[in-house]
């Protein structure tokens, strides 16, 4: 699919820490590639004339494979090499910029494993380079990390009037960047692209959550721009990324509007979207469509009941849960909500009161035993309240709606206080 030899090549042309390299071709490459070259880099890193510079380089690069992968190696990787570039950046601009990358690479592990403490130190590592004097030239890395850790505290909470401050220093982060096209910063390339994402993502998610038609409608402005800026056989990952976040808003608006040939349409789209590259270039981004897509199959089938949309359903979540098993806590999160709820619709599709009750008495058993894990209990909560909600529609008695709602709450505020709050 891709010319990995010479893709490596163009990366790697200017040597160790170099101004020229595009960090944008490394979406090109395999993930064992990718953790190949930075492994290499990190004995010579020490010896570059900007060794800052060069451990920077070797965080970010393990960044972007650890999104793919969600590897906890990869992020641990990460990690070592920011305290590197932190170490070996005196003051100014290395240090705004090293302080900026370590804020990176806690966002990273934030987002794949929903660690409170990593976002906390993304905040310190933002505001470590905020401090900093003379530190012009890291500005515009400075704003744009930044206003990706406050869209993920937006998308904790249910504040609208937290979106719109996030999604206005996501702008003016932005904006900072456009007036600084003669940036030397190779990463400056692949900045951009994460900030267009992210304001779209803040849109998407925020629509979803309280059925906004003009924030799926903004998110779906903002994707069109980023898909116009990215070329599916330069940044296939980043393009896959956009696909699914656009197919999720039609689906979301298809639904809306009761118009299932919008959900077709999704998932035609995200169909697309896994084309671009085979499910072990990128892991996690491979699961993430294949959830997205039955997330809309299951829009589709509250549009127009269906029995095989169901079981299609269940098929694209076995396939993304194999892929994204232990690798992301909050994909591993809605993978096993969206399972579950298939598993649930399937049994009141059929009128099947043992099935359900069957479901109720094994969740219900689990969590008597008691789960040290409080991700998994409020999973388990969730599930439970689907299926209390599935037997009160069957007519079953004692009504159970009651049970439902609390469950839901006291989920939705567990997963809120293990940084998952985005995922309810």
């Amino acid at each position: 699919m891709f010319d990995f030899g010479k893709d490596l090549k163009r990366f790697v042309a200017s040597g160790v820490g170099g101004q020229t390299r595009d960090p944008r071709v490394l979406e090109l490459l395999p993930t064992a590639m990718v953790a190949e070259q930075a492994a290499a880099e990190a004995p010579l890193a020490s010896q570059s004339s900007h060794p800052w510079r060069a451990w920077r380089d070797i965080a970010l690069i393990w960044v972007g494979h650890a999104r793919r992968t969600g590897l906890t190696s990869s992020l641990e990787a990460a990690g070592r090499a920011a305290q590197q570039t932190v170490s070996a950046a005196t003051a100014g601009n290395a240090f705004a910029f090293a302080s900026a990358a370590a804020a990176e690479v806690a966002l990273a592990r934030f987002d794949l494993r929903g660690s409170l403490d990593a976002l906390d130190e993304a905040d310190a590592g933002v505001e470590a380079a905020a401090r900093e004097l003379h530190s012009r030239r890291a500005e515009a890395a400075v704003a744009a990390i930044h206003a990706r850790v406050r869209a993920r505290r937006a998308l904790m909470g249910d504040d609208p009037a937290a979106v719109r401050a996030a999604a206005a220093l996501l702008d003016t982060a932005l904006h900072l960047d456009s007036r600084r096209g003669s940036d030397p910063d190779p990463w400056r390339l692949v900045r951009v692209v994460d900030l267009r994402m992210d304001r779209a993502e803040l849109a998407l998610q925020a629509g979803l959550r309280w059925q906004d038609e003009r924030l799926l409608d903004q998110a779906g402005r903002d994707l069109r721009v980023l898909m116009e800026k990215v070329d599916g056989d330069y940044l296939p990952v980043t393009r896959a990324r956009a696909i699914r976040a656009c197919g999720l808003a039609l689906s979301a608006l298809g639904q809306m509007a009761g118009r299932t040939e919008a959900m077709e349409q999704a998932i035609e789209l995200m169909t697309v979207g896994r084309d671009l590259f085979d499910e072990d270039h990128s892991p996690l981004d491979a699961g993430a469509l294949l959830a997205a897509q039955a997330e809309t199959l299951l829009r589709w089938q509250e549009a127009a009941p269906v029995v095989q949309l169901l079981k299609s359903a269940e098929d694209l979540l076995t396939r993304a849960w194999k892929l994204c098993a232990t690798r992301s806590t909050a994909l591993e999160v809605e993978i096993r909500l969206r399972a579950a709820r298939v598993k649930t619709l399937l049994a009141y599709h059929d009128g099947d009161v043992a099935a359900l009750s069957g479901q109720e008495s094994r969740l219900r058993q689990r969590l008597a035993r008691g789960v040290a894990d409080p991700v998994a209990w409020a999973v388990d909560q969730l599930c439970l309240a689907q299926v209390y909600e599935a037997l009160d529609e069957l007519g079953c008695q004692p009504a159970r709606s009651w049970a439902a709602a609390y469950a839901r709450s006291e989920a939705a505020e567990t997963l809120r206080e293990s940084g998952l709050g985005a995922v309810v």
